[in-house]
């Protein structure tokens, strides 16, 4: 008899303790009701593929901006030099996110950051 006793006991502990873990959890999964993406690998994708330094170097933001294809998203691409000047426009929308990439240049050195600004449309 005592032994059912114990293993009885031992499914309550088990039942007790595998709802205190699920509890736990439950907060950890409500806590991203919005799934966030992630537009940082856009940037490095195109330098990669040889579509982003050269149209840097000389000042073509457009030709970026016309490479960048975001489904759902509004996106502007802007290009600051060592100095603080910057081509380009930032966004007046709700909620951007930015996103920077720093090139070094290509035969010489010459510093240049990538912004990427985007917004939902």
């Amino acid at each position: 008899m005592r032994g059912y006793v114990f293993m009885l006991e031992s499914v309550f502990a088990s039942i007790i303790l595998v709802g205190f873990l699920l509890y736990l959890a439950q907060g950890y999964t409500h806590s991203r009701s919005v799934p966030e993406q992630d537009f940082g690998g856009v940037l490095p994708g195109l330098d990669e593929a040889g579509l982003l330094r050269g149209p840097a170097l000389s000042g073509d933001f457009h030709s970026i901006e016309d490479e960048i294809s975001i489904y759902g998203f509004s996106h502007s691409v802007q290009l600051c030099d060592a100095s603080g000047s910057c081509l380009g426009e930032k966004p007046v929308a709700e909620s951007v996110r930015a996103y920077g990439y720093f090139i070094a240049g290509d035969d010489s050195y010459s510093p240049m950051e990538v912004r990427l600004y985007v917004w939902e449309a």
